[in-house]
């Protein structure tokens, strides 16, 4: 996937099987993107407080920070 590219040409069902790696605060596996609203995404822990809420257009950029954030804190 292209990160450059800011979502708009990618359907819902793309953001939502971007990956995600596990979460550094309580190392869950359920980490995911989601549509939390019409308007609101949630990118990161489902299971603790560890996640961004954005809009469609930054998605890929809170999974960037997500991903590099797990990268510099976890276990990667």
């Amino acid at each position: 996937m292209d990160i450059n590219n800011d979502g708009k040409d990618l359907t819902d069902e793309e953001l939502e099987a971007i990956q995600l790696l596990d979460c550094p605060s309580c190392d869950s596996h359920n980490t995911s993107v989601r549509r939390g609203s019409q308007e609101w995404w949630l990118v990161g822990c489902m299971d603790c407080f560890n996640k961004r809420q954005c809009t469609r257009e930054y998605v890929l950029e809170a999974v960037e920070f997500w991903n590099s954030y797990a990268r510099k804190c976890g276990k990667w």
